[in-house]
């Protein structure tokens, strides 16, 4: 449950600092079970489910590799979550591309720049609405599911380390106080929170595994120094894995495998 609203929170201030628009999904009903599939759902809350199983569907179509067209040679898996996608963004970006065209060619440009999201950042370079769309869900998705999952391992991280929970929560009462909202300064300024924010992303890191394609023919270096250099061809997969490279106890010590050591 914990997850579910840390992921709507992230995708309701992603939305507002892209397209200057709060989707609003933290106000719609969190995902209890005694609310049925019959449930209403609201707009907001279809297009993140949206956005989610179109995810799926790619990352299903990795799994496949060259084989994907042949696995939905009936039906393409994405395109009825984008269509929602795509009908929930529209209006948004019509309204933008209008407000655009009729905005004033004389006004306080610093003060534009301020204020302005990526959406009217981008309104400067074209009014192309497929551009547009593609390049703020490009952002979107990065933005709400890396923030989305450092927020949780964050607080699970707290969880089974109550005296780093302890030193940090005196570093903002000290920095911040108890109900005042922090300032990006107060931010700078907590250094334990970032240590604590670094440590919860080295040992759960929010892209555990990745996969990188050569364009042309290279070498590695050979893991043993005195041994000839690796022959990789062009167009060969490799997957590495961060999250084994991150608990490697030939780089982080003995208990670099563990996510219950307290931090000094």
């Amino acid at each position: 449950m914990k997850r579910d609203a840390i992921s709507r929170f992230t995708l309701d201030s992603a939305s507002e600092f892209l397209f200057g628009r709060d989707v609003g999904s933290l106000s719609t009903g969190l995902s209890y079970p005694h609310r049925g599939s019959d449930s209403k759902v609201s707009p907001a809350e279809a297009f993140s489910r949206a956005v989610s199983k179109s995810q799926e569907a790619l990352v299903q179509r990795t799994r496949s590799g060259w084989m994907w067209p042949l696995m939905e040679i009936s039906k393409d898996n994405t395109a009825g979550p984008m269509k929602v996608v795509n009908s929930y963004l529209a209006p948004i970006l019509r309204d933008a591309v209008e407000k655009q065209k009729v905005r004033p060619v004389h006004i306080d440009d610093e003060k534009i720049v301020e204020e302005e999201t990526l959406l009217d950042h981008l309104l400067k370079l074209t009014t192309d609405e497929t551009v547009l769309r593609d390049e703020i869900l490009n952002i979107l998705v990065a933005g709400r599911d890396t923030t989305a999952s450092t927020l949780t391992f964050v607080v699970y991280f707290l969880a089974i380390n109550p005296k780093v929970l302890a030193r940090l929560r005196e570093e903002v009462l000290d920095k911040v106080g108890p109900s005042a909202r922090p300032s990006y300064d107060n931010i700078r300024e907590m250094k334990y929170l970032r240590a604590v924010i670094n440590e919860a992303l080295r040992l759960f890191p929010t892209v555990p595994f990745n996969i990188r394609q050569t364009v042309h023919e290279t070498t590695w270096p050979s893991p043993n120094p005195a041994e000839k250099p690796l022959y990789i061809p062009a167009k060969t997969s490799t997957a590495y894995s961060v999250f084994a490279m991150h608990r490697r106890t030939d780089l982080w010590g003995d208990d670099g495998n563990s996510a219950s050591t307290p931090m000094h």
